[in-house]
């Protein structure tokens, strides 16, 4: 038996198994954050009050718009994200009742599942740390 190939398969599963243990902790380190502190900044609030519209019935709008206007702003350019986090964000308060958590628990939650499904593609190597760096770094 050829000692390179063993000692690559040893070395293999110690890598993904400290992958795997890095991404339990960040899942915690990254979750811990968003109950701990809900609505972090301006950013999160206006997920937040989109959301609350959406899941109220109101619509896809800003009811309190970041150019000064008065009264509802459908599709505002200004909100700054689009339906991949209003969308489960307002779920979870159509669900959950109006929680402060959920635009942050939406985000983290989107961004894990990146994560997830990046780790378990393995056709990706170099790729896959650099997505995986960039997605992370980017917020």
């Amino acid at each position: 038996m050829n000692d390179g190939i063993v000692f690559s398969r040893n070395s293999d599963r110690y890598l993904q198994l400290a992958a795997v243990l890095l991404l339990i902790i960040f899942a915690v380190i990254v979750y811990g954050h968003v109950f701990s502190n809900g609505l972090c900044c301006a950013d999160d609030s206006t997920f937040a009050t989109v959301a609350k519209n959406l899941a109220f019935g109101k619509g896809y709008v800003e009811s309190t718009p970041l150019d000064g206007s008065i009264g509802v702003k459908p599709f505002d350019p200004a909100v700054g994200t689009g339906p991949t986090v209003i969308i489960p964000a307002a779920a979870l308060v159509y669900v959950l009742g109006n929680v402060p958590w959920a635009p942050g628990f939406a985000t983290a939650t989107v961004s894990f599942s990146l994560l997830v499904f990046l780790a378990f593609d393995e056709s990706h190597d170099f790729a896959f740390s650099f997505i995986v760096f960039s997605t992370y770094s980017q917020h």
